[in-house]
């Protein structure tokens, strides 16, 4: 039982290096502007995203990653804490993410790696769970869906979803 414990504590540790930011360069910044009730009445996605290509080039050159560093070959500039979650368009709350490598006959969210298509599942329950009524057992406040993405969002992926590499 041990041994088991242990593997599935460092399945995490398996993942791809770029999958997990460096917390020295992305710390996480969340807009202090927006309460929560404004945060879940807000339609992410359909308002202005203010990350410049000067940010993302900051971002590469700090992380010393570019597309190519990626087993896919591709790569977004992410948010740590997602917008949808009150992140800001910083780059202490921006880092280079890889997306999953594509495997013949299935979608990259499916794919083993983890990567910003899985972020991105991960980010869109989280967010849900923090629109909750606070008396809902599965409801999350802003700061402890923000702390699962700091402290190490594969492991929260793993916890909601199930590990993807043992199915």
């Amino acid at each position: 039982m041990i041994r088991l414990t242990l593997i599935l504590a460092l399945l995490p540790a398996l993942a791809w290096a770029g999958d997990l930011p460096d917390p020295e360069l992305t710390p996480g910044v969340a807009r202090t502007d927006l309460t929560p009730a404004q945060v879940c009445a807000t339609s992410w996605g359909h308002d202005e995203r203010m990350v410049t290509e000067a940010m993302k080039k900051q971002v590469m050159a700090e992380y010393h990653m570019t597309p190519a560093s990626c087993p896919s070959g591709k790569l977004e500039i992410d948010h740590l804490w997602s917008r949808e979650l009150s992140g800001a368009d910083d780059v202490r709350n921006l880092w280079p993410q890889c997306y999953e490598a594509e495997v013949p006959g299935k979608k990259p969210s499916e794919t083993a790696e983890f990567g910003a298509h899985k972020k991105d599942r991960l980010e869109n329950a989280l967010a849900k769970r923090a629109c909750l009524p606070p008396s809902d057992p599965k409801h999350l406040s802003l700061e402890q869906a923000r702390s699962m993405l700091s402290t190490n969002w594969i492991a929260a992926y793993i916890e909601q979803f199930g590990d993807p590499r043992t199915k």
